[in-house]
């Protein structure tokens, strides 16, 4: 399972990591939380779920396995910090689809 730090929380859902993934023939620095949903910037609630996944993220060594590449190319993951699923704790939290 590769691994990096993550260099920013962009919002309830995304992150920038390095170093870069790869996944198939693309590569890049966001990734974003497979099975997680968070309301867009400036909608309601997104400044909470921004607040948690920095809380969980900022700064951390992560892995992650990704899952696929969205429209906007970013790697879809699963991401774990020392074996604990930041997918999971952010559904917990009310943010799963």
């Amino acid at each position: 399972m590769p691994t990096a730090k993550v260099l920013e929380v962009i919002d309830g859902k995304s992150l920038m990591i390095g170093p870069k993934w790869e996944h198939n023939d693309m590569a890049g620095f966001i990734l974003i939380l497979k099975n997680v949903e968070t309301p867009a910037r400036g909608e309601a609630g997104s400044n909470e779920a921004l607040n948690a996944h920095e809380k969980i993220c900022t700064g951390k060594n992560i892995s992650y396995e990704g899952d696929g590449i969205d429209m906007h190319r970013r790697l879809i993951a699963e991401v774990s910090i020392k074996g604990v699923s930041v997918n999971e704790t952010m559904r917990e939290l009310g943010y799963g689809t």
